[in-house]
């Protein structure tokens, strides 16, 4: 049985561009969109998953040191591509050293940026947040999530959940 192991690396991207400084990212938490049902006959309320909405997405991007990286342009899209090496453990051989590849897509526009603290001898630690309309993330090609808000596309594991939705409305 393979483990997850650990990040053993990763590269962040820019429009297609590497993003030198950048430290980590902070991939996007999925959570479905839910309305609260209530009525006679029921014994309290009830969440009830809306399929194929989702909430609002952010993700942040944190970098070692302020750094040109961190500037984009206020209004326009960026698309930020994050690749890792996951290292994986297995449980039969004990050996440490298969690699798969994670790999997330996000396009959005910034949210927020926090330049950091400035002080000797330190890191400033910036930070920039970016909010997400679309995201897909894969590990060795096998497509775990692709959300795109415009386009009312909602995949988990390869399930569009809109699709019946897509086609009550003609889309």
């Amino acid at each position: 049985m393979r483990l997850p192991g650990v990040i053993n690396n990763c590269i962040i991207r820019k429009n297609g561009d590497i993003v030198i400084g950048a430290g980590s990212c902070t991939l996007p938490e999925v959570n479905k969109k839910v309305e609260t049902m209530t009525g006679a006959g029921l014994g309290g309320d009830i969440e009830i998953p809306i399929e194929g909405q989702f909430e609002a997405m952010s993700a942040n991007i944190k970098f070692t040191n302020i750094c040109e990286g961190m500037v984009v342009e206020d209004g326009k899209v960026m698309e930020i591509n994050v690749k890792a090496a996951l290292q994986e453990a297995d449980t039969e051989s004990h050996e440490t050293g298969e690699v798969k590849i994670l790999s997330a897509s996000m396009k959005g526009r910034v949210k927020s940026l926090k330049p950091g603290d400035i002080a000797p001898g330190t890191k400033a630690e910036a930070e920039v947040e970016m909010t997400v309309t679309y995201y897909k993330l894969e590990i060795d090609g096998k497509e775990l999530y692709e959300i795109d808000k415009f386009n009312n596309i909602g995949r988990i594991n390869g399930t569009d959940l809109a699709q019946a939705v897509r086609n009550a409305l003609d889309l």
